[in-house]
């Protein structure tokens, strides 16, 4: 009698021990990494940490930083960690909507919460409520 390959790897995995839906995992094609969870919320510590370092910077765009004779060069400077921040924000809020679609997850909310704090910090530079 004549087998099918799938009906032979599922007598042979279960003759040797495996359940059969292990070996239907083993046998799933793998994710690409960025759906990884650990990925994800690596992204999103790094994203954290840039926004802080963001917000300890904010003096150098603030009152007293914007009457100095280097304010120019403490605006560019601040909006380039800005702008790390919010590349990380946004780079971690893809990967983990990614997942969600994959797997189901729940609503990414922190890594939505540094984007909108990143841009808010962004509109408030260009429109100029940061030099008081």
């Amino acid at each position: 009698m004549a087998r099918s390959k799938k009906n032979r790897a599922r007598t042979i995995a279960t003759q040797s021990g495996g359940t059969e839906a292990g070996n239907r995992r083993l046998a799933e094609p793998r994710t690409a990494g960025y759906v990884r969870p650990w990925v994800g919320n690596g992204l999103t510590v790094a994203a954290g940490v840039a926004l802080q370092f963001t917000i300890i910077l904010l003096p150098l765009v603030g009152p007293t930083g914007a009457r100095t004779a280097h304010a120019r060069l403490n605006a560019v400077s601040w909006l380039a960690v800005l702008a790390v921040a919010l590349g990380l924000s946004l780079w971690a809020l893809w990967t983990k909507w990614q997942r969600r679609r994959f797997d189901g997850s729940p609503f990414p909310k922190w890594s939505a919460g540094l984007v909108l704090v990143s841009c808010w910090l962004l509109v408030a530079f260009v429109f100029g409520w940061l030099r008081g």
